[in-house]
């Protein structure tokens, strides 16, 4: 079987991430051939954060657009605004379309994995043109975030849900709710992308984040609120880069917490696990969330949690049972369950256990045999 997964670029990110590590699963298979597909980076781009296995097959920078086509899609933006019509990503991105469609071809995919919401508003002509094709949309972000905010106006995106041959969620809750759209809806995990075997020791006084640093949905914000709260001989560490790390470094000067807080940008392999061990206890203040794959590598390195309940936190915690749930923005109870935790080294440990037990489930091995099965279903 020859399978292709496409992204927009496969460099930083989690679906990158993620996505990377269900190609390098699927090539250990036998039989099965496996090709990422990036539209717009340079070639080798995808080699450099993450490890992509020899067996995987990369095809970059397939589309570069030219300046009118570049244009064409500025006025039809502008069209839309003044006529308030539908939009359809896809009347932008015809060339880009046109030409991931003839590589499909070209190629002789047998099944193709569509990793964002754009992407899957180019199944309508993408099927058009390929119906023999199997075409998955791999839905990374909650069913509520993508119908009612990223793409509430986009007729394309809605129509591609239902032209997919599957879509993949990540949550049962959604899977339940994108079934509306398309019968063959699945909800498969993501999958761990670090292997470890340390455990934190739970003893220090680190609080430990790590996430992309975008103040609105990774609810920066209140992070740096309960920093505030937070004794003085506690330190948060915080791994990640982003668009709003200039502003994110003026807040915490403003706040004078410039001493609680230390910025160590991205992580990877071992850096990154030690960044878990050597915490004692992790946070998650994000608005929303897909799958938070960071809570799953703190908790199988033995890290304690506190999230805000979103679709994602909520399935990877079942709710409250492998870590501390709380209501979505509400500060003050958040940094109760914080105190809770670093005053508590039995609760730590409690949870530490309940972590590792979850995290065990969420490993490659167990993750890999849903997309086989997936994949071999007849269309």
């Amino acid at each position: 079987m020859k399978v292709c997964i496409v992204h927009h670029k496969f460099r930083l990110g989690g679906i990158s991430r993620v996505a990377i590590e269900i190609a390098n699963g699927l090539a250990n298979l036998e039989g099965t051939e496996v090709t990422l597909v990036s539209s717009s980076e340079e070639e080798g781009e995808t080699k450099s954060f993450f490890e992509i296995n020899k067996k995987v097959s990369t095809i970059t920078n397939y589309n570069k657009r030219k300046f009118i086509e570049k244009a064409r899609g500025r006025l039809y933006r502008y069209r839309i605004k003044i006529t308030k019509e539908p939009f359809k990503i896809s009347k932008c991105f015809q060339s880009e379309i046109n030409d991931l469609a003839e590589i499909i071809e070209s190629n002789n995919f047998d099944c193709v994995i569509l990793c964002t919401g754009e992407l899957t508003a180019a199944l309508p002509t993408l099927k058009n043109k390929l119906p023999n094709i199997k075409f998955i949309a791999w839905q990374h972000f909650s069913y509520d975030i993508l119908t009612e905010k990223h793409h509430s106006n986009h007729h394309d995106y809605f129509e591609g849900l239902e032209k997919a041959d599957a879509i993949v969620c990540l949550t049962k809750k959604d899977e339940e709710l994108f079934k509306k759209h398309n019968i063959n809806t699945r909800c498969i995990y993501n999958p761990l992308t670090i292997k470890n075997k340390k455990i934190s020791e739970l003893k220090g006084k680190t609080i430990v984040f790590t996430g992309r640093l975008e103040i609105e949905p990774k609810g920066i914000d209140y992070l740096l609120e309960v920093v505030e709260m937070t004794p003085d001989d506690w330190q948060f560490v915080i791994a990640g880069e982003g668009k709003d790390r200039e502003q994110i470094e003026e807040i915490i000067k403003h706040k004078g917490i410039s001493s609680k807080v230390k910025l160590v940008g991205a992580l990877e392999g071992k850096c990154l696990i030690n960044h878990y061990v050597e915490g004692t206890l992790f946070v998650s203040t994000s608005r929303f969330e897909g799958f938070p794959l960071v809570i799953a590598e703190a908790m199988s390195c033995g890290l304690p949690i506190v999230a805000f309940l979103n679709h994602g936190s909520s399935e990877v915690l079942s709710d409250g049972e492998y870590g501390i749930l709380v209501e979505q923005g509400n500060v003050k109870q958040f940094y109760n369950g914080v105190n809770r935790l670093m005053n508590d080294k039995n609760l730590r440990d409690y949870y530490q256990k309940k972590g590792i037990e979850r995290a065990n489930e969420l490993k490659l091995q167990n993750i890999i045999p849903k997309w086989v099965e997936l994949l071999e279903d007849g269309v």
